[in-house]
């Protein structure tokens, strides 16, 4: 009696899990996300090599005369990550994208070369190849992303200023990566979340590429928030289950213990920061503590209702900041190809002072904006929240290294005085 019920409760089982798979599998096919992140676009390939040897796969897009992006993607996803970002800033910029080392097409390298110091030679060497001087770029980086940018501005400070026009960090952070995940929700203490997650993320095990009722519940949970339609959730997936288990493990390997909060002092171009609000791998406290140590921030929203992947999730808002970034900062670049001297050296452009002097009427309208885009009232219910910032004077922003999610300060606001 009790082998039947037994076995009579594991065919219900089965039943009920193909049913379930066969319910995500329509729900993903039937999502215009789905086949519009997977498409190809027209892009150029090159490669280039690293300070260690490392084979880094890069793919241009837009025009060739073009001011110049350059996205960096987060850990375990590829370039087509951002392809919502490509296909909308190519109109006027001229993006430039790479695959990080051990992701997408670049090269896996040993247990040696996975360090945050080697992600920011990665991005000096892709600055130094395809942005030449006087040249600048704006540069955008996603989570692993972010942390490059800031891994970079550790190791070549003298760079940032000559080869960066401006820099976006979106849904990352510099400091206690693995500490204060929020896998339980905000209320569980940091060391039970991190005890729960690491050990899914330092095994160097392969995953099933085949997504599953389990596989997409969980990879909706860590890296989405919960309005994420099916399409996204499976792109998430098939890009995490495509990264190599050594690199996948190695990187967070690499970032335990990792503070670069002192390389924040060398971002001394305009920094603007975006977060999701339900971010459960970079919490929001992330975005604040960056806000209240970078020198030259002049922008940062924090996306009620957005995961961890901001870009897929909210691609008008990400757009919207990058576009209006890089049209006000590498204003002095329109027309003016890589090889044309002069035209890139903001110091020298008139026009590109104008534009920045633009910049702060430019963000404190961005609520608004917003708001007038979904034709609705700002409220604690909007699915979108963007705070624009205006920071107080260096002298007097805290710059505590000591800070800690319990002490970060709250969302910047706006001072229209």
């Amino acid at each position: 009696m009790k082998r039947s019920a037994v076995a009579a409760l594991a065919a219900a089982g089965l039943v009920a899990w193909g049913l379930l798979d066969r319910r995500d599998r329509r729900a993903i096919a039937a999502d215009p996300a789905w086949d519009e992140l997977r498409a190809t676009m027209p892009h150029e390939e090159q490669e280039v090599r690293s300070t260690d040897g490392t084979r880094i796969h890069v793919e241009i897009y837009g025009p060739k005369d073009a001011p110049v992006i350059v996205l960096l993607h987060g850990w375990t996803q590829a370039i087509r990550f951002w392809n919502y970002q490509i296909r909308d800033l190519t109109d006027r910029f001229r993006v430039v994208a790479y695959d990080q080392r051990g992701h997408g097409r670049s090269g896996v390298p040993g247990e040696l070369g996975q360090h945050a110091e080697a992600l920011g030679d990665d991005l000096e060497a892709v600055l130094r190849a395809f942005v030449p001087e006087p040249q600048r770029a704006v540069i955008a980086g996603h989570s692993m992303g972010g942390i490059s940018i800031a891994a970079w501005a550790a190791r070549y400070p003298e760079s940032v200023a000559r080869r960066a026009a401006a820099v976006a960090m979106v849904n990352t952070g510099v400091r206690e990566v693995e500490e204060h995940v929020a896998m339980l929700g905000r209320r569980a203490g940091g060391k039970v979340n991190t005890r729960l997650l690491r050990p899914l993320l330092i095994a160097p095990l392969p995953l099933r590429r085949r997504i599953d009722p389990l596989a997409f519940r969980v990879a909706r949970y860590i890296a989405l928030g919960r309005g994420a339609s099916p399409g996204l959730v499976a792109f998430v997936h098939e890009n995490v289950v495509a990264t190599t288990p050594r690199a996948r493990a190695g990187v967070i390997r690499a970032f335990r213990g990792l503070d670069l909060s002192q390389a924040l002092a060398n971002l001394t171009v305009p920094v603007a920061v975006i977060s999701g609000g339900d971010d459960r791998l970079f919490p929001a406290w992330h975005a604040r503590f960056m806000a209240s140590q970078l020198p030259n921030i002049v922008d940062y929203v924090e996306i009620r209702g957005s995961g961890h992947v901001s870009p897929l999730e909210m691609p008008a808002e990400v757009n919207r900041r990058l576009r209006r970034l890089a049209t006000v900062y590498l204003a002095s670049y329109a027309g003016s190809g890589p090889n044309e001297g002069g035209s890139g050296d903001a110091s020298s452009g008139t026009e590109y002072t104008e534009a920045a002097d633009s910049v702060e009427d430019s963000i404190e309208d961005s609520v608004d904006e917003a708001v007038a885009d979904d034709g609705r009232a700002s409220t604690a219910a909007d699915p979108i929240v963007t705070v624009p910032l205006t920071v107080p004077p260096s002298s007097t922003r805290r710059r505590d290294a000591r800070m800690s999610p319990t002490s970060v300060p709250e969302p910047p606001t706006v001072n229209r005085a």
